[in-house]
């Protein structure tokens, strides 16, 4: 077997037991309820599993109760209407959750999602340089310290917004580096996955929105030119199965933002009392708090950026003389321009959006782990990867190295600073439906929770 086939096999290996390391050491720390976003998320997959979309007072008081006794806070459930309780979040999560939720094994569900990021993220790095830089990319991506805290946290929609984007995302631009090669089965295949990671991640985080119309956007523009060309089966075709794999997760949103709020255009959040708007007037705040967390959550932006920087500053080079008729070498052959503007919308796409968010704007959030602010950030932690690895690679091997190492020393460190601390996940058992009977033993803790809700039930009733 040649040098080469082992060196792939080699790094193929790495990857995979890189991805069993990861599992392993989110499964060995024990996992916390660290915010309201987990026993939302926790109570919803409890609710749902008994066809509960909407719940009643009584019930929600019950389970605020609960929450409490447990350590936490259930705050994430708002009323939308006389005695109708409803999950304030995009539902999309809860529903993938659910298969595994009923089997007692809930953690399976973002360990999948992880494997098929990994997946995908080396793939696209292998066909954009080779297979070391794809092992590295994906491992890098992984070992984020947000990506592993995330990925052990279970109950909140987080590692699923990210990883349904990077897996259609990446679906996506694999397929534009490679489409002249598949067949037609094939094709259809890829984009259809490709919309439906795309679609089930706005369904499952509404501010990935404005990530899938850059990917919109994209694909409006490169097919107007397949159009101009004369392609237009091509054109067709392309829209048909890339619309159909979307259509399907955002069609069944607004059937359940019909049936929840009685619009297909409406959502939780607009019934909800907490500060979560999105406004201009909140961009000096959470430029002044907000990058120490993003620092230390994300690593990868102290190389990504400089590479984002470099990589449009040397591309402008080939484009000048080609503009003044002379031909110079593009250095970076493994991104076509489209493709790198993509993957920059990408990213604007998400920090434009959080930079300009009210909750993590408040001062409160200075007191707090870094993962509070952080996590937001998460869906564009796929294009952070590749712009980094991708300059890594370029580097001396021992500085490149050292970069790497440390990497992952801090994902590792971060993640187990993060994930060591507030309340232990309580036991639950899908397959018991609440009953009367276990509404009044908890009535103590009703009597708390009903005058917690109190002024949030007069405010939404006014």
């Amino acid at each position: 077997m040649p040098n080469d086939t082992y060196r792939a096999w080699l790094y193929r290996a790495i990857t995979a037991l890189g991805v069993v390391l990861a599992l392993l050491l989110v499964t060995i720390v024990p996992q916390k309820m660290q915010e309201p976003d987990d026993w939302a998320y926790y109570y919803a997959a409890e609710n749902f599993s008994h066809g509960r979309l909407v719940v009643d007072s009584a019930l929600h008081d019950l389970q605020v109760s609960q929450a409490y006794k447990d350590g936490g806070e259930l705050n994430q459930y708002v009323l939308v209407g006389d005695d109708r309780w409803a999950f304030a979040e995009a539902p999309g999560y809860v529903f993938y959750l659910l298969p595994f939720y009923l089997v007692h094994a809930s953690e399976l569900g973002n360990f999948l999602l992880a494997a098929g990021l990994v997946v995908m993220t080396f793939l696209l790095l292998k066909r954009l340089k080779n297979e070391k830089t794809a092992c590295l990319g994906s491992l890098l991506l992984l070992f984020t310290p947000v990506s592993l805290a995330m990925l052990q946290r279970e109950y909140t929609g987080s590692f699923a917004s990210m990883a349904f984007l990077g897996v259609g995302g990446g679906l996506y631009i694999y397929y534009c580096l490679r489409s002249r090669e598949f067949g037609p089965l094939l094709a259809g295949v890829v984009l259809f996955l490709a919309g439906l990671g795309l679609g089930w991640g706005v369904a499952s985080s509404y501010g990935n929105i404005w990530v899938a119309l850059v990917f919109v956007l994209h694909f409006l523009i490169t097919r107007i030119r397949l159009w101009l060309k004369g392609e237009r089966r091509a054109m067709v075709f392309e829209v048909l199965f890339l619309g159909l794999g979307a259509a399907i997760p955002l069609a069944g949103l607004l059937v359940y933002q019909k049936v929840v709020f009685g619009s297909p255009w409406s959502y939780g959040y607009q019934y909800s009392q907490l500060p979560i708007g999105f406004a201009l007037g909140y961009l000096r705040q959470n430029l002044n708090r907000v990058p120490a967390a993003l620092l230390a959550g994300f690593p990868l932006l102290l190389v990504a950026l400089p590479a984002l920087g470099i990589m449009l500053y040397q591309k402008m080079a080939p484009l000048a003389a080609f503009l003044r008729s002379r031909r110079v070498a593009d250095v970076w052959p493994e991104l076509r321009w489209d493709i790198l503007l993509l993957l920059a919308g990408w990213m604007v796409g998400v920090y434009a959006l959080y930079f300009t968010y009210e909750w993590t704007a408040s001062t409160q959030i200075t007191s707090m782990p870094f993962i509070m602010a952080a996590r937001y950030y998460l869906p564009a932690t796929f294009p952070l990867a590749i712009l980094s690895v991708l300059l890594l690679m370029r580097l001396p091997l021992k500085l490149a190295a050292s970069v790497i190492v440390l990497a992952f020393m801090w994902g590792a460190t971060l993640f187990a600073q993060s994930a060591l601390a507030q309340p232990v996940v309580p036991p639950h058992n899908p397959d018991v439906p609440v009953t009367m009977d276990m509404r009044q033993d908890n009535q103590a803790y009703l009597l708390v929770s009903s005058a917690q809700n109190t002024g949030v039930t007069e405010q939404c009733n006014s």
